[in-house]
């Protein structure tokens, strides 16, 4: 907030709001329980490994010989998943700064009838002597700890990549935080205070700027304390410059800015704000009530002084005939903003007044009435008001009139009646303006309206329109289990990458417990006496598990880039269609408050990314588990379906503490007692409305050198988010340690009623052992599954906010053929 103007202006529209909003996203969710995860499966890996050490050092060595590739494999992919996921992020900064444009713009858009456009622009812009000595039990205990090891080391995979998003999240966060500002209104140590009400002539000594391609040649001038300064010239000449300078929104590359005797850049730069008030010609008012927006100028404000404001405004009679008067959050004009604008610049009892074309929206006689009216204030108050305007009418009562020419700075300057003695640029643009030339329509340029075929221009209308697939669900019972199939009817040309992907993760999920039979069969061959016979058996289930191994690597790169390419061509998809169905609405459904612009955007961006959850990688990791969890149950039931069914009985604790932990996305708020409600908009969200806001009207709150307010206000808001998301936190918490303890209790009555049905001769250990192994990684995929209830619950709660989009009727659809077709002759 308190980085100078010439830095924001660097940026793309959109950009920095998008950057704040994402960025923070990632860091929250790698600050959060992935640290907890990435934390216990280090833990358990270390444990593990320190354990085989203990037991058998030497067999522990020989699994380790493979660190070195696991090592360099784990740098290959966190360099190029850097790399890759910075690109990522930077790509569609050109394409957020088009939606937000044509959002925050929608009724210029909708007025020249550049939906189409706008849509094409967003679419173009994701070791057998050494070991000879160790026993069965030995070997085993070794592979058990080193396979605990290696199953924690692949949980780190979707860990490493949350940790990548998170860490160039960070590197641009903390790029902001440690940017030190030219211009900081923050630091003031040692600067002059500037008391309120303080009015002081303001000059201009030498004064010469130069800013990209904007270039101001040296001028000096003095704008007396409790006059009216008027500043007219051609658009590019250095009007606006002017008003920056004097606010210290930049500093002169040459000579000096004075406030009385005092250069500006030795004043409280705070303080000395805090004495002028601006209204802009596009005045920024923010997402609340006209009342709070008056107010942004004065908190303390009376509503005597408000209602005092708004009259010299010519606002108070508008605002009253509003249904809630100041309360309302009513669409304004934008003659009624500028008149609110007024208002709030004359409520903070500033003494310096910068008027930017604050009079452009307004009529004739409601243009005079407010000149009268300032004109009234400034002697009465004492203001010094400094005006731009290019309607002469305007400043013709102006006590200096400064007349500025682009690339010659002021050439002249004087009041009304001494400036239309010369024959200078004053009097060339006041004639102008007195005698303006209308040219007349010619019959060519006449137009009239004739029917038109309406299906012919439907199929025109076809080919013109961008490639999106529209969803149309007529059935309101359906909901989301159609629109779920609308989903995959969007990735109809990645269907080949989808069934590839669901085959690949169906195969690699049934390679987890064949490998876990292979394994147990280890233990067998380890009590084998005949040595020789050992040694043709492990030589000939080496070359299996190594054969399993190519095979399981071919699988996870089929799926891995199979689900990566259809969920980024997916949500790049359903971006677009949704940023069509918003601009087909009519303007008054922009005009609601829950359809801004931030809200819109933010949603467009946050649920197209949660829908890869339905389409990307997760998908793969829950064939994954269905391959596992199939495969599993086959191979245990086969083998015994007594001890089998023991173990299952586990399976309903594990479904159920999904479903709670799928219910506990959903509730951010605690009612009464215990009882958890939803909320349609929750603090996180208005936290992230309000950076929005105040990065976008970043000018008007340097201004009134508001920083500190937004600051605390996004601080309140996220404070008491999290307070709020304390319960849900700790009910995650309890959910997510039933649902990863549970795996120990199944161990336990594994071999609790194995060993029973041991004594009884109705099973071998082996077999015990083999349905242990088996049934153990089966459940350690349902865990990884259970892991992704977070995410799916998110893409449930996204799917239905984009089928409510897509589903709303626009009342005016700017791409409907029906009708009488305007042609020119």
């Amino acid at each position: 907030m308190y980085q100078e103007l010439s830095w924001f202006e660097t940026l793309k529209p959109g950009e920095l709001v998008n950057h704040f909003i994402e960025d923070l996203n990632n860091i929250r969710e790698g600050i959060g329980l992935n640290i907890v995860d990435l934390l216990c499966t280090t833990a358990n890996s270390l444990g593990s490994l320190t354990f085989s050490f203990y037991v058998g050092w030497k067999l522990t060595l020989v699994f380790l010989s493979t660190t070195p590739i696991i090592v360099a494999a784990f740098i290959i992919t966190r360099q190029v998943g850097t790399a890759y996921t910075a690109r990522e992020k930077t790509a569609p900064t050109s394409s957020n700064a088009i939606v937000k444009e044509s959002l925050t713009a929608i009724k210029t858009v909708t007025a020249y009838g550049g939906q189409q456009k706008e849509l094409k622009k967003s679419g173009l812009e994701f070791v057998r002597t050494e070991c000879r000595n160790y026993n069965a039990g030995t070997v085993i205990v070794v592979f058990v700890t080193c396979l605990m090891s290696t199953f924690g080391l692949t949980k780190l995979q979707p860990i490493i990549q949350s940790m990548i998003d998170t860490s160039i999240s960070l590197h641009f966060i903390f790029n902001i935080i440690e940017r030190k500002s030219e211009i900081n209104a923050s630091e003031n140590e040692g600067k002059i205070e500037v008391p309120l009400n303080t009015s002081r002539d303001i000059t201009f000594d030498n004064v010469e700027f130069v800013y990209k391609s904007r270039e101001t040649p040296n001028f000096n001038l003095v704008i007396p304390s409790g006059k009216i300064t008027a500043i007219i010239g051609e658009s590019g000449c250095g009007k606006s410059t002017v008003f920056k300078l004097i606010q210290r929104i930049y500093d002169p590359t040459k000579g000096r800015t004075l406030f009385g005797n005092d250069d500006v850049k030795t004043l409280n730069l705070k303080t000395y704000r805090s004495n002028i008030a601006l209204v802009d010609q596009e005045p920024q008012l923010f997402l609340d009530t006209i009342e709070e927006n008056i107010k942004f100028g004065n908190p303390n404000a009376t509503d005597k002084d408000m209602e005092e404001a708004c009259r010299i405004a010519i606002a108070y009679d508008f605002i009253q005939k509003l249904p809630e008067k100041f309360k309302s959050k009513e669409p304004l004009s934008g003659g009624q903003k500028q008149r609110v604008a007024v208002a709030r610049a004359l409520v903070s009892k500033a003494k310096i007044l910068l008027l930017d074309e604050a009079t452009s929206a307004l009529d004739n006689q409601n243009e005079q009435e407010m000149i009268r009216a300032l004109n009234n204030i400034k002697i009465t108050m004492g203001l010094t008001i400094v005006v731009i305007a290019h309607r002469l009418s305007t400043v013709q009562q102006a006590d200096n009139i400064v007349c500025m020419k682009h690339g010659q700075g002021i050439v002249e300057q004087g009041t009304h009646a001494e400036l239309m003695a010369h024959d200078g640029l004053y009097r060339h643009f006041y004639m102008t303006q007195q005698n303006p030339i209308a040219p007349a329509l010619t019959k060519e340029e006449k137009s009239t309206i004739i029917p038109t075929d309406t299906n012919e221009n439907n199929n025109e209308r076809t080919e013109q329109s961008t490639d999106v697939q529209q969803i149309s669900i007529t059935n309101n019972n359906s909901k989301l289990a159609m629109f779920l199939i609308e989903i995959l009817k969007l990735n109809r040309s990645e269907w080949f990458y989808l069934c590839l992907g669901c085959i690949a993760s169906l195969i690699y999920g049934a390679i987890t417990p064949a490998f876990a039979l292979i394994f147990s069969e280890l233990y067998a061959l380890f009590v084998e006496q005949d040595y020789q016979k050992q040694e043709v058996q492990a030589r000939n289930y080496a070359i299996i598990i190594f054969f399993i191994g190519v095979l399981g690597g071919i699988c996870q790169m089929s799926f891995t880039s199979s689900f990566a390419k259809s969920g980024e061509e997916l949500t790049a998809k359903i971006r677009l269609m949704s940023f069509k169905a918003i601009l087909k609405q009519e303007i008054a459904w922009f005009d609601q408050k829950e359809n801004n612009s931030f809200t819109l955007i933010n949603n467009l961006y946050t649920d197209s990314n949660a829908l890869k959850s339905l389409n990307g990688m997760n998908i793969g990791i829950f064939f994954n588990a269905i391959g596992t969890i199939v495969t599993a149950l086959v191979i245990a039931i086969r083998i015994h379906w007594q001890l089998t069914l023991i173990i299952l009985c586990f399976a309903p604790v594990i479904i159920l503490m999904s479903i709670f932990l799928q219910g506990q996305q959903f509730s951010t708020n605690i009612g009464n007692k215990n009882k958890v409600k939803l909320k349609t908009t929750s603090h996180a969200q208005e936290g992230n409305k309000c950076i929005s806001q105040a990065i976008d009207n970043f000018r008007t709150v340097q201004s009134f050198s508001k920083e500190d307010v937004f600051i605390n206000k996004c601080e309140q808001e996220f404070n008491q988010e999290f307070r709020e998301s304390i319960y849900k936190i700790l009910m995650i918490a309890f959910g997510n340690a039933i649902a990863n303890s549970i795996m120990f209790f199944i161990h336990a009555a594994a071999f609790s009623y194995g060993s029973h049905l041991v004594k009884q001769k109705q099973i071998s250990f082996v077999d015990v052992f083999r349905i242990f192994s088996v049934v153990t990684l089966a459940a350690t995929s349902i865990g990884r599954t259970v892991a992704l209830v977070p995410s799916f619950s998110k893409a449930k709660k996204a799917a239905s906010k984009i089928l409510k989009l897509n589903k709303q009727k626009s009342r005016i659809d700017p791409e409907s053929c029906d009708g009488l077709i305007l042609v020119r002759l």
